[in-house]
């Protein structure tokens, strides 16, 4: 008898009944002990496993525990393991494919299946996980297929530089590039403030996000925006300043930089993807594309980089403190 095994169906049946606003059938009850049990295994080829399966006794179907996993039918499984690491490794996708050595549609199945885990345990964290204190919000920009198709990232991050929510926004080119965008015949509407209108519609909605004040530069449209959408939340404008030379942390040629949580997550973006680096043959395709990178990007930053570097840290101080 198997009590941590859940039947996946049975599942998927209760979640609809109850969606229905219906009672349960007994089919479906979970208070049974011995509700699931150990039916035999089978070898999975492509990575060379034995995985156990398992019958419910309450509709009398058999499964595993890759049953329900988005990567069910997929022949390479080490794509898998490494998709998300991978894909914040300042590679194209054509780079992963060849050392990989897979065919370049494989690895773009599998990318697009990794966005799409990572965009549900983002959402689960999310609504999971409390933060309170300082905000910030920002925008960066890189372009689709061409400079002549800007695009917009809007970031919201935590005091301790995790990355709390994002979105796009396409934008008309501007300066020198208006006039060539033109003549292409290259019209794009600017989309930059519904953006920032969603995400802190987003943050004023939710439930686990309690920002105790938003910090931001000096962009005018943030302060109206703000007052607007988070009334009552207190809201900072400062002036980014200048990178000091030889100098990786918050002070700066003009002092302490408050702005610095958001300039050191966008530089470090742009130098983990290969797409929005400032001068790279590597370009985003579509908008799609780009979401689903920074996905990946927005659950390795915050569940594998930051606990690194935090454990990292708290090394350092002890070592410190045992030199004192």
């Amino acid at each position: 008898m198997t009590k941590s095994i859940k039947c996946p169906f049975c599942e998927r049946a209760s979640s609809n009944t109850s969606a229905g606003s219906t009672a349960l059938s007994p089919i479906n009850d979970r208070s049974s002990k011995s509700a699931v049990r150990r039916w035999g295994k089978y070898w999975r080829e492509c990575d060379g496993v034995h995985l156990p399966r398992f019958r419910c006794m309450k509709c009398h179907r058999t499964f595993s525990r890759a049953t329900d996993c988005i990567y069910r039918g997929t022949k390479r499984r080490d794509l898998a393991k490494v998709m998300v690491r991978e894909a914040c490794s300042a590679k194209s996708l054509r780079r992963i494919a060849s050392d990989s050595r897979a065919a370049f549609s494989t690895v773009l199945r599998h990318f697009d299946l990794a966005a799409q885990w990572c965009a549900r345990e983002n959402r689960l964290i999310r609504h999971h996980r409390m933060k309170t204190g300082e905000f910030y919000f920002d925008e960066m920009g890189t372009s689709i297929q061409s400079y002549l198709k800007p695009t917009w990232i809007g970031m919201l991050l935590s005091g301790d530089r995790e990355i709390l929510d994002f979105d796009l926004a396409a934008a008309p080119a501007t300066g020198r590039l208006a006039a060539k965008a033109r003549r292409a015949g290259i019209v794009r509407p600017n989309q930059r403030r519904e953006m920032r209108a969603g995400i802190l519609r987003r943050l004023s909605e939710s439930s686990t996000l309690k920002p105790e004040v938003i910090i931001t530069d000096l962009w005018k449209s943030y302060a109206n925006q703000i007052r607007k959408i988070c009334p009552g939340v207190p809201h900072l404008q400062f002036k980014a300043k200048k990178p000091r030379r030889n100098s990786k942390r918050e002070l700066r040629s003009g002092g302490f930089d408050e702005l610095f949580p958001l300039n050191h997550t966008a530089t470090k973006m742009r130098h983990e993807i290969a797409r929005l680096g400032r001068q790279t043959w590597c370009t985003s395709k579509t908008m799609e594309g780009l979401r689903r990178h920074l996905e990946i990007f927005m659950y390795y930053h915050n569940e594998v980089y930051l606990p690194q570097f935090r454990a990292r840290r708290e090394r350092q101080r002890a070592r410190r403190e045992s030199l004192k």
